[in-house]
C-alpha cells in the first residue's frame, strides 16, 4: 500500500499559470496505459455516449494477469461530452480541449489522479482547457472549472469530491457518514474499507485463477499471491486522519440543512436532562504541558412526546442561563408554528420551575419526571443486593392507579393523596429495612418525594411521558460520540452529535420499506436539499453561546529563549500580614522564583527514566520540614544486607542515564562529590551561563584557579559553617535542636574529614544554598530514589547529581553518564559508527539558541565524545558540538541532489536549508555526507563549500509556482479557535499547572513566617494579586501564565499537597 501522499509537478514555463488537481505519485505498467487509451478511443469515437456519465468498471477477463487487475476509470471532459462551450474565468475567452492526463508508466503532471472508493480505487483520468489568450491551462476538474458547468451536468455528474491533496468518490463519503451515524469510529472505517478493498484484490485473483483452470484441464503455477495486495497502489485505502477530514468536510457543506430540519421539530411534550458522561472526552490540548483540558462538563438535550430531539447544547454547569438561550430559540419556534406544550419533565422541578416558566409562560406546568424520582430512592441503596432489586421494582409501583395492574403502566398517575398513601404502605411493609441505620438516607430520600408528591408535581402524568426515553438515548450517545476514541475535539463532537441526532429523528419517523418493517430508515439529508437555492444563515443555537463564570483568558505565548541573569541582591520579604506581601516586588519575585524551579524540575524531569518518582512534588515535600534530608540509617537498618542498596542505587543511577563516579571514603565525600560536579557542570554549560556561575563562585572564593584546589573542600566547608551560623534560627528548628549546640557541633565541620551526627543531614541543602545550583542526591532507597535539593535563587537551572549509598555509616560519590555500547553487529552493518551512539537534548522541551550539546572534553557527558567518536547520523542529540565537518564532494557518477527549502521561500526567506537543526536535516545530500552541488535546487543552502549570504526580507525571489485555487473552502480550525469562534467559549485551561502549583507553593513558604496561621482566604488573597499582576506583566520572562483561583479551589489544591506530604511521609517510615 502506498501512503495518500502527493506530488505537485510543474509544467513548463509557458503553462506555469495553469490550475491543477494534485495526483498521487504512482505509476503502472504499459498494460494500465493501454487499457486507458482504449477507454479514451472509444470516448473519441463516441463522447456524449452514457457510458461515460458513471465508472467504468473493467473486465475480469484476459490473458495476462494485469488484465485481471485493470482499475475503475472514470472519464471527465465535460466540453465534449455535454457539448458545451466553456469559457476561460480570467479572460472570457473560448477554452480548447487539449491532452488528457492519461501518462501512467512514467511521473508526470499527466498522471490521471488517485479517487479512494469502495472495492478498489478509481483513476480520474481527465482533460486540460487550453486558454490561448492568458497562454495557460486548467484540469477539467478543477474548481473554477466546476463552478462555470451548468447546474445540470456539475451537482451530480462529477461523481467525486475533491480535497487539496487527495479525493473520495462520493459512494466513499456516503459510506463515511453513514458508518459515524451508526457509531463506528474513523479507525474502524478505514479498516472496513480495506477489507472491502482486499476482498475485492482476493476476488480478482480467484477470477484469474479460475481462468487459468479453464483454458487448462489441470491445474498450473500460477503468479498470484494476496499479500501483494499490500503493495498495489489501486488498493490504497486512506487513513482515519483522512476520513476525519473528508468526514468534516462533507458536513460543513451540509450543516445547515441538519440544522434547519432540527427546527422543523415541534413538541406539546417536553422532557429536559443533563447527561455527564459524554462531555468529559471532549476538550483541546493545553499549549504549557500537552495536556488534555476537557472543556464541557454535560450536554444537554430535549425531547418531545415522540422522542426526537427538539433542542441541545454542551454546557459547562447546570445553571439555567447556560441553557436559556436554546430554550428561548425554542419557544419562538413553537410559538411560530402555533404550538403549545402542555407539560415539562425535568429531574429538579420545584428548583427551576420559575426558571422554566419565565421562557416558557407563567402558566407552564413543569412535573417532575418519574424515573428520577424513583432514581432518587433506589441511589441510597446498594447496588447489586436483593433489597436493591425490591427497592426498584415495588417503589416505582405507589405511583400506579390502583386499577392499573399491568406488566407497563397504562393509565395516568393517580392523584397526591393516592400516592401518598400508596408511599405509606410502601413504608409499612418494609418498616424492618428502612429503620436500620443503613437506610437513614433512604428515609430522608422518601420524606422529601412526599413533598413534590403534595405539590401535584407527580400526579396526572400519562404513560410514556418523563425523561425515561432519555436515559436510552444517553446510552446510545455514549457510544457512539467519540466513535472509539479516548478523547475528541469540539468541532468534530459537534459534528458527530448533529448527524447523530439528526439520524435518531429520522429513524422515529418510522419510515420502511414495504418488504422489511423492522428496519427504520434515516432520511438521507440530500431529499432536503434545492437546486440553485442558497441555504439560510447558520444558527448556532445547539451551542451554549453563555460564557461560564469560569471562562479562562487563553495566554498564547511563544516560549523565548531562556538567558539567564546574574544573581541579583535578594529581597528581604518581612510584614505582620497577608496586605504586607501584596506588593509589586513581591509578586515579581515569587513569579521568577517559581519559574527558575520549573526549568530545573524540568530539566531533572528529562533525564528521569524512573515511572515511580514524580520530579514536580519535590517543592511541595519540602513545605512543613519535609526536606527530605538524608538521615543516617538506625543499627536495624545497618543490617540490612548491603549488596541489595548497592544494586538499588546502580538502578536508581541508571534511571537518569549516570553511574557512580568513585570518590574517596575520608569524611569529606560529601564536599568533594559536589565540587566535583561542579566542576564538571562548567564544562557544559552554555558560554553566558558559564560566565555567570563562574562570577558567583568566584565571589564565594571557589575555583579562583582553573586547575589548582577543585577538589580541595576546605573553602566549602568554612562556607557551609557560616551560612548555617547565619541562619541559625531556621536550622536549629529544622534538625530540633538547640542553638548554642547546633553552633558548637556545626563549628567542628571547619576541620577536614569532619561528618556525623544530624549536621552532617543538611550539608547537601545548605550547599545548595550557597552555590545557588540545584543539587539531586541519588539514593539507594526505594522509597526516596531521588532527593532535589533546590535553592532559594539560581544561578543556573541545569542541576547536578551525586550519588549517596545508606550502607554503613553512609557515603557520597560523584556521578557520571552511564556509557551505552552498541551490539557488534550493528557495528558490522555500518563500519563507520563507532560502538556508541547518543541522544543529547532528545527531550528538551525548548528551543534554545544557547544550548550545547557533545562537547567534546574530558568530561563530557555524551557517551560519543566521552569515547572519543564522532556523532554520527544515527544519533538522536539536539545542539551537537560534536559533528564531523563535511568536505567531501560528491563524484558526478550517481549524483544524489536535494531541492531542501523551496516552499519556505515566501513564508521564510531567512531560513536556512541542508543543515541540522533542533532535528536531524532531512536532506539527501546531508545524510550521505556529501556536499550540496550544482545539481541541487536547494534554497539558501548551507551545505556548501562557500556558505552563501542570508537573504533578507527586502530580498525579492520570483516563485515559480502556477496559481492554483483550493479545490474545496473548507479548512479545518484548530480546537481552540473552533470553540471561541464557532462555539462562543474561551478555551478552559483546566487544572493546575506545574508553574502555578510552585507559585503557591511559594506563597505558602513566605506565609509560614507569620505569626498567626494563614487562612484559605489569606492564600487565595496573595495568590491573586499575583495572578493580577501576572496578567499585566508585559516582560513575560516566565513561559507560563497563571489563572485566578476561587476560594474552594484553593482549599482543595492545599487539601491535595498535603495529602502527597503524608503519602511521602509514610513511605519514608517504611524505608
Amino acid at each position: 500500500m502506498y501512503p495518500a501522499f502527493v506530488k505537485i509537478y510543474l509544467l513548463p514555463v509557458a503553462i506555469l499559470c495553469s490550475t491543477f488537481m494534485v495526483s498521487h505519485e504512482i505509476t503502472f505498467d504499459a498494460v494500465v496505459g493501454k487499457y486507458i487509451q482504449h477507454i479514451l478511443d472509444e470516448f473519441s469515437k463516441n463522447p456524449t455516449s452514457g457510458t461515460f456519465d458513471n465508472i467504468i468498471n473493467p473486465k475480469l477477463c484476459g490473458n495476462e494477469k494485469a488484465e485481471f487487475f485493470l482499475p475503475k476509470i472514470f472519464i471527465w471532459c465535460p466540453i465534449t461530452h455535454y457539448s458545451l462551450k466553456l469559457h476561460c474565468p480570467e479572460h472570457n475567452t473560448v477554452l480548447e480541449p487539449a491532452l488528457w492526463t492519461n501518462l501512467v508508466e512514467t511521473k508526470s503532471p499527466r498522471n490521471p489522479c488517485l479517487v479512494y472508493d469502495l472495492n478498489g480505487n478509481v483513476l480520474l483520468v481527465q482533460r486540460f482547457y487550453f486558454c490561448r489568450y492568458g497562454k495557460h491551462r486548467y484540469l477539467s476538474s478543477s474548481p473554477e472549472i466546476l463552478r462555470i458547468i451548468p447546474n445540470l451536468y456539475s451537482a451530480e455528474c462529477f461523481p467525486i469530491k475533491v480535497l487539496y491533496r487527495s479525493a473520495f468518490s462520493k459512494q466513499a463519503v456516503d459510506y463515511v457518514t453513514s458508518q459515524v451515524s451508526q457509531g463506528v469510529n474513523f479507525l474502524q472505517i478505514s479498516e472496513a474499507i480495506a477489507t472491502l478493498h482486499f476482498k475485492d484484490y482476493c476476488r480478482r485473483g480467484n477470477t484469474y485463477i479460475t481462468s487459468l483452470l479453464h483454458e487448462n484441464s489441470h491445474p498450473l503455477q500460477h503468479d498470484f499471491k494476496a499479500e501483494n495486495f499490500f503493495n498495489d497502489a489501486l488498493f490504497a485505502y486512506p487513513s482515519n486522519d483522512l476520513l476525519m477530514r473528508i468526514f468534516l468536510e462533507d458536513f460543513q457543506d451540509k450543516k445547515v440543512f441538519y440544522e434547519n430540519e432540527l427546527k422543523k421539530t415541534t413538541a406539546t411534550i417536553l422532557s429536559f436532562d443533563h447527561t455527564f458522561k459524554v462531555s468529559k472526552h471532549i476538550g483541546i490540548i493545553r499549549d504549557n504541558d500537552a495536556k488534555f483540558v476537557g472543556q464541557f462538563s454535560n450536554l444537554f438535550v430535549g425531547l418531545n412526546e415522540n422522542k426526537e430531539i427538539v433542542t441541545w447544547c454542551l454546557t459547562r454547569s447546570t445553571k439555567f442561563e447556560h441553557i436559556e438561550n436554546n430554550l428561548k430559540e425554542l419557544k419562538g419556534r413553537l410559538d411560530k408554528a402555533g404550538v403549545t406544550a402542555r407539560a415539562i419533565f425535568v429531574d429538579d422541578c420545584c428548583k427551576v420551575r420559575g426558571k422554566y416558566q419565565s421562557v416558557f409562560g407563567a402558566e407552564q406546568v413543569v412535573k417532575l419526571d418519574l424515573f428520577h424520582a424513583v432514581q432518587r430512592i433506589t441511589s441510597t441503596v446498594r447496588k447489586g443486593t436483593e433489597m436493591s432489586k425490591k427497592f426498584a421494582n415495588e417503589f416505582g409501583l405507589v405511583f400506579r392507579n390502583n386499577a392499573d395492574l399491568g406488566q407497563t403502566r397504562n393509565m395516568p398517575t393517580p392523584p397526591p393523596n393516592v400516592i401518598e398513601e400508596n408511599i405509606e404502605n410502601f413504608e409499612r411493609r418494609l418498616k424492618h429495612v428502612l429503620d436500620l441505620p443503613e437506610y437513614e438516607k433512604t428515609k430522608n430520600e422518601i420524606n422529601k418525594i412526599k413533598i413534590h408528591v403534595r405539590k401535584g408535581c407527580l400526579s396526572d402524568i400519562n404513560p410514556g411521558e418523563g425523561t425515561s426515553m432519555n436515559e436510552n438515548l444517553h446510552h446510545f450517545i455514549n457510544r457512539c460520540l467519540l466513535c472509539g476514541s479516548s478523547t475528541i475535539g469540539p468541532e468534530l463532537a459537534t459534528a458527530v452529535l448533529t448527524i447523530l441526532f439528526y439520524t435518531i429523528n429520522s429513524k422515529r419517523k418510522r419510515y420502511h420499506h414495504d418488504k422489511n418493517t423492522r428496519t427504520h430508515v434515516s432520511i438521507p439529508i440530500e431529499s432536503v436539499l434545492q437546486c440553485g437555492k442558497e441555504p439560510a444563515v447558520s444558527s448556532k443555537s445547539n451551542l451554549d453561546k453563555t460564557n461560564s463564570d469560569q471562562n479562562i483568558l487563553v495566554n498564547q505565548e511563544t516560549e523565548t529563549e531562556s538567558q539567564t541573569k546574574p544573581v541579583e541582591s535578594p529581597l528581604l520579604l518581612v510584614g505582620d500580614s497577608v496586605d504586607d506581601f501584596c506588593q509589586v516586588d513581591v509578586a515579581e519575585t515569587i513569579l521568577k522564583h517559581s519559574n527558575e524551579m520549573l526549568n530545573v524540575l524540568e530539566r531533572i524531569n528529562t533525564a528521569n527514566q524512573n515511572r515511580s518518582f514524580n520530579v514536580f512534588d519535590t517543592p511541595l515535600l519540602q513545605l512543613k520540614g519535609l526536606n527530605n534530608i538524608v538521615y543516617t540509617e538506625t543499627i536495624d537498618q545497618q543490617l540490612v544486607d548491603d549488596i541489595v542498596k548497592q544494586n538499588t542505587l546502580v538502578r536508581n543511577l541508571s534511571g537518569l542515564g549516570l553511574e557512580v563516579d568513585i570518590v574517596e571514603g575520608d569524611g569529606n565525600c560529601c564536599f568533594v562529590s559536589i565540587l566535583r560536579q561542579i566542576s564538571n557542570l562548567l564544562t557544559t554549560l552554555p558560554p553566558l551561563t558559564r560566565e555567570t556561575v563562574e562570577g558567583h563562585l568566584r565571589s564565594l572564593g571557589l575555583f579562583m584557579h582553573d586547575s589548582l584546589g577543585i577538589e580541595d573542600p576546605y573553602i566549602l566547608r568554612q562556607l557551609f559553617v557560616d551560612h548555617v551560623h547565619e541562619f541559625v534560627d531556621e536550622y536549629a528548628t529544622m534538625l530540633g535542636m538547640d542553638h548554642t549546640e547546633l553552633i558548637n557541633e556545626t563549628e567542628q565541620f571547619r576541620n577536614s574529614g569532619v561528618f556525623y551526627s544530624d549536621v552532617g543531614d543538611i550539608v547537601v541543602k545548605v550547599c545548595s544554598e550557597i552555590l545557588n545550583v540545584s543539587i539531586v542526591v541519588v539514593t539507594s532507597m526505594d522509597a526516596a530514589p531521588y532527593i532535589p535539593f533546590l535553592p532559594a535563587r539560581f544561578c543556573c537551572e541545569y542541576p547536578i547529581f551525586v550519588a549517596y549509598s545508606s550502607s554503613g555509616l553512609g557515603h557520597y560519590n560523584s556521578t557520571k553518564p552511564l556509557r551505552y555500547v552498541s551490539c557488534e553487529d550493528s557495528s558490522k552493518k555500518n563500519p563507520n559508527r563507532g560502538l556508541t551512539r547518543c541522544t543529547c537534548g532528545k527531550n528538551s522541551k525548548r528551543e534554545q539558541a544557547e544550548v550545547v550539546h557533545c562537547v567534546r572534553n574530558e568530561s563530557s557527558r555524551c557517551p560519543c565524545a566521552a569515547n572519543g567518536d564522532v556523532c554520527s547520523r544515527e544519533c538522536k542529540c539536539k545542539g551537537c558540538q560534536n559533528k564531523e565537518k563535511i568536505t567531501t564532494v560528491q563524484s558526478t557518477s550517481n549524483v544524489i541532489s536535494c531541492s531542501c527549502g523551496k516552499g519556505k521561500k515566501k513564508s521564510d526567506p531567512l531560513y536556512k536549508s541542508c543543515t541540522d537543526g533542533v532535528r536531524k536535516s532531512k536532506c539527501r545530500c546531508l545524510k550521505n555526507g556529501w556536499k550540496c552541488t550544482s545539481a541541487c535546487d536547494c534554497y539558501n543552502c548551507h551545505n556548501q563549500t562557500k556558505e552563501l549570504p542570508v537573504p533578507t526580507q527586502n530580498d525579492e525571489t520570483k516563485s515559480g509556482k502556477r496559481k492554483r485555487v483550493n479545490p474545496s473552502p473548507y479548512k479545518r480550525a484548530k480546537s481552540k479557535e473552533y470553540l471561541k469562534k464557532e462555539m462562543g467559549h474561551e478555551p478552559l485551561q483546566g487544572s493546575w499547572t506545574h508553574f502555578e502549583t510552585f507559585v503557591l507553593v511559594s506563597i505558602l513558604s513566605l506565609l509560614s513566617t507569620l505569626p498567626l496561621s494563614p487562612s484559605i482566604n489569606d492564600i487565595a488573597k496573595l495568590y491573586n494579586f499575583i495572578a493580577d499582576y501576572d496578567k499585566k506583566w508585559q516582560k513575560n520572562e516566565h513561559r507560563a501564565k497563571i489563572r485566578a483561583k476561587s476560594t474552594a479551589q484553593m482549599s482543595g489544591k492545599v487539601s491535595n499537597i498535603q495529602d502527597i506530604q503524608e503519602i511521602n511521609e509514610s513511605l519514608q517510615q517504611t524505608e
